[in-house]
């Protein structure tokens, strides 16, 4: 991956977590190692975890923003309730920014089409 990074000067990454279409729910180890490379090269992350609330027993979500400090400054996470609770119909996405200023993550209601 970070081969990947260099070669095509990558800025942003988009995580999915858990995985979809697969379900797989990323280790926590996983998530460390992606983290401390897109902090080595500057990569800012948009963490999909909209399936958060859908883990098979025995896995467990791992927030990306919870990783690390740097984690929570470089990743926007991006949850709905659209697919846990089958309100396809809402055309509203919560999304979360890591404050510093404030006590924790700044929710975000965004709105529009899609």
């Amino acid at each position: 991956m970070e081969k990947k990074i260099v070669e095509n000067h990558i800025h942003a990454c988009i995580m999915c977590s858990p995985h979809n279409p697969t379900g797989r729910v990323w280790e926590k180890w996983e998530l460390e190692k992606a983290m401390e490379l897109f902090k080595k090269h500057d990569v800012y992350v948009i963490s999909d975890e909209i399936w958060s609330d859908l883990i098979l027993e025995g896995y467990k979500h791992i927030p990306t923003q919870m990783i690390s400090e740097d984690a929570r400054n470089r990743t926007i996470a991006m949850y709905a309730p659209s697919k846990t609770f089958n309100l396809a119909g809402r055309k509203t996405v919560p999304w979360g920014v890591w404050d510093p200023h404030e006590s924790g993550v700044t929710a975000v209601t965004g709105e529009g089409s899609f």
